[in-house]
């Protein structure tokens, strides 16, 4: 959906310079067709001769091609499997019966001095065919380019084997249709390579290395060059025909000299452009490790094989063309010469010629994917991943009455999911004020909502009472065991988790669309109304913040304070106050019993893992949700880190929510370093616990950098070079980032979380650990770093 969303984009931008006008091209086919009608009834009433009504026909007949398609006009996919047969075996027939015309001379015998440049022929056609067969035959989706590259392959085939036909009329000297044949080849190659133009500035343009609006000036310059180029030869041989006056001559050397220079201008700016791109891949490519290290590999490989590609395209064109300028040179100057070489020249040119469409028809095959795709490198992802455990349930250092109640609470706490249509529910409460006055959608953290929130709607209404967790309340005491547990930094906006939980059931890995929908009640009921159509309003999910009792843990205090005058007070103190009003949480005073891990059997805070192992066990479909923050700080808190953990462990799915891609590409300088041991903890015995779970840290890492990189989908499905090239983009532009970051400049302004620039009063701050104590750091291990 995200590929199409841009192609739907890419065909918008476009429509600027190849507008897609239904009127104008009826207009534009109907005086073509006027004209070759004028031209027929000229012949037929003997006005003008055989030979020049066919030049005038082909020239008619070949701009027909562009007012028949407009490259970005049709979003398409590949046709069902029989048409793509259908059409490769019409293109195997027709190579066959004109490149071995002169094996079998029907329907006219073949002169006994042979056929007109066979062996050009012959094998140009035997050359361009695999090329055109293999791109009728690829399966792709919706696509504007890969659709616009058929065309584009399709053509020059069509174009090949004309030429061909061309050689075989002019072997019998077929007067007016030779002509026709040579014309309409001309005009039509004319308008596909003004199309292979356009594609390839739009390729450029994704790349980054080309702005939209210099990439116009450069399709229409080069389109009309090309066309102008093409049209001067048509003229010239109408000249001929008619009469002889050699002006068109001395134009045609003016304008072709002026697009060989255009033409190697382009070329050798595009072949600077990717230079430089791929020696800053390089230089990251020994920097960074793991999958981000994969993924400039893999840039890298595109980028050498499109400039191998570009030079060899842009240079056969200009040999052609440089060929044809120097034979109207020598032609102009020295006529004695010419007529000497004439010959050489001309199989020469036709060589060239042919040389110079198969290469543009592979060349563009390359670029849109169709054809070679480069797969990722796969050193980096393919280390073994040691999944021995290395640690045992608390429950195993239990006595066995102790034991059957810890394992009670397990199974207690892993039936306390909550249907995402409450949770939404939840959600419209807030909006409208109607449990939490002080609530900001943009600002309010996770913690924000439990204190003031949570535990009020949670309690007990006795006064004197206790209280129970939320999800037990919802669930009107009932186990529902979850489909997914979500891991999540308490820290964070309380709106990316609703939003993060949401884009997992709609199967999407950003949720930044997601959340400027939520913050509107008219955008919440349209979410609703999506989701009820998807039939998904009922999955589950466990989220601490709502299946852990509050009240039997962090309801009624803060946590000791630590030393005043110290950065660990200053930030205990920020926590203890809502982020909007700035004003300290209200405490709890239920009477609810607080347990710590002083009964670890009892505990809620201590059984994550079980929880998880209990879980992946009963439910087959279970996996994780981690939602990352805008800081990308769940990566480098321990107690989430150890969740990851565990499910690294166990082997349980993993799906990794982001903001946005802009929020990934501006982490990306500390992502693509990512290492579980810099994690951060309050206690320096939790973080020991939990590296020495993990056997293999450096196959963790790459395995924790997969979940994140892997979210953005570059090595998952087939994507068109356009999509491609927009790939390729964004990790360039990540090495440059990080060039600029070792040299001290700022360059990451331009990237910021599109989320982080629609508040009005900065952002949710990401960073913050437990206080140094027993209760709170048991509180850490709910996924949630929340004091």
């Amino acid at each position: 959906v995200r590929m199409m969303d841009k192609d739907v984009i890419e065909v918008r931008i476009l429509k600027r310079v190849c507008p897609n006008r239904p009127r104008t091209r009826a207009w534009c086919a109907i005086l073509l067709l006027t004209a070759a009608i004028l031209v027929l009834a000229g012949w037929m009433l003997s006005r003008i001769s055989a030979e020049a009504a066919g030049l005038l026909l082909g020239a008619c007949a070949g701009p027909l091609l562009a007012v028949i398609h407009i490259p970005g006009s049709r979003l398409k996919e590949s046709s069902v499997l029989w048409k793509r047969v259908a059409l490769a075996v019409m293109l195997c027939a027709s190579t066959l019966y004109v490149a071995t015309y002169a094996w079998h001379c029907y329907p006219k015998e073949c002169p006994a001095e042979g056929m007109y440049k066979q062996g050009i022929s012959m094998v140009s056609c035997f050359c361009i065919t695999p090329i055109a067969v293999a791109c009728a035959l690829v399966k792709h989706p919706m696509s504007t380019y890969a659709y616009d590259t058929k065309w584009c392959v399709i053509g020059l085939w069509a174009i090949t084997i004309l030429y061909a036909v061309y050689f075989i009329l002019k072997t019998f000297d077929v007067a007016g249709w030779m002509e026709f044949i040579l014309c309409w080849n001309l005009t039509s190659e004319g308008v596909i390579y003004s199309w292979i133009v356009c594609l390839f500035c739009r390729r450029i343009t994704s790349l980054g290395l080309l702005k939209p609006s210099h990439s116009d000036m450069w399709i229409w310059a080069m389109s009309l060059a090309f066309q102008a180029n093409v049209w001067m030869i048509v003229l010239k041989k109408v000249e001929q025909a008619v009469i002889d006056t050699g002006i068109v001559s001395k134009v045609a050397l003016v304008l072709r000299a002026f697009f060989v220079c255009i033409w190697l201008a382009y070329t050798g700016l595009m072949a600077r452009s990717l230079r430089l791109s791929i020696t800053d891949l390089s230089r990251e490519k020994g920097r960074v490790k793991g999958h981000a290290r994969a993924e400039v590999r893999w840039a890298r490989r595109v980028l050498i094989t499109e400039l191998c590609a570009c030079l060899l395209a842009g240079l056969t064109t200009f040999a052609f063309w440089g060929l044809m300028e120097s034979k109207e040179v020598i032609e102009w100057f020295d006529a004695e010469i010419y007529e000497a070489i004439e010959d050489v020249l001309s199989l020469l040119t036709s060589i060239v010629h042919r040389a110079d469409l198969i290469v543009s028809a592979l060349s563009i095959a390359v670029f849109s994917g169709l054809l070679f795709p480069i797969p990722p490198p796969a050193d980096d992802m393919n280390m073994s991943v040691k999944r021995t455990r290395t640690s045992a349930s608390i429950s195993d250092g239990l006595q066995s009455p102790q034991r059957r109640v810890f394992s009670y609470k397990v199974k207690d706490l892993a039936g306390r999911g909550v249907k995402l249509h409450a949770l939404l529910d939840f959600w419209k409460s807030l909006l409208e004020d109607k449990v939490m006055p002080s609530f900001d959608p943009w600002k309010s953290s996770t913690n924000d909502v439990v204190r003031q929130a949570i535990i009020p709607m949670s309690r007990d209404r006795a006064s004197s009472g206790g209280g129970s967790a939320l999800a037990t309340i919802w669930n009107q005491g009932r186990r529902v065991y979850p489909e997914r547990m979500v891991t999540h930094n308490w820290t964070n906006s309380f709106l990316h988790l609703i939003a993060a939980v949401v884009a997992e059931s709609m199967g999407v890995d950003e949720y930044a669309d997601v959340a400027r929908q939520l913050v509107t009640l008219e955008g919440l009921r349209e979410i609703m109304a999506d989701l009820e159509k998807k039939q998904v309003l009922d999955m589950t999910f466990w989220i601490c913040a709502f299946a852990i009792n509050q009240h039997a843990s962090i309801c009624g205090s803060f946590g000791p304070a630590p030393p005043e005058n110290t950065p660990e007070h200053a930030e205990w103190a920020r926590k203890t106050c809502d982020s909007v009003s700035n004003m300290r949480y209200p405490l709890c005073n239920c009477t609810e019993p607080k347990i710590f891990n002083n009964e670890p059997a009892m505990c809620e805070l201590n059984k994550f893992d079980d929880v998880m192992r209990l879980l992946h066990e009963e439910i087959s479909s279970f996996a994780q949700v981690i939602v990352v923050d805008e800081a990308f700080q769940v990566f480098f808190r321990a107690w989430c880190v150890a969740e990851i953990v565990e499910a690294h462990l166990l082997d349980i799915p993993g799906q990794v929510k982001i903001p946005s891609q802009a929020a990934l590409d501006m982490n990306y300088d500390t992502l693509s370093m990512l290492d579980v041991r810099d994690c951060e903890a309050s206690r320096r015995s939790d973080k020991e616990m939990i590296l020495a779970r993990i056997e293999d840290v450096t196959a963790f890492n790459l395995s924790l950098q997969g979940l994140v990189f892997g979210t953005a989908g570059l090595f998952s499905n087939w994507v068109d070079g356009q999509e491609r090239a927009r790939q390729i983009s964004r990790i360039v532009r990540r090495a440059r980032i990080s060039s600029s970051n070792e040299l001290g400049l700022d360059k990451t302004g331009d990237v910021l979380c599109c989320l982080c620039k629609q508040r009005s009063m900065g952002t949710v701050s990401s960073d913050g650990e437990d206080e140094d104590t027993d209760e709170n750091s048991d509180y850490e291990s709910s996924s949630s770093n929340q004091q």
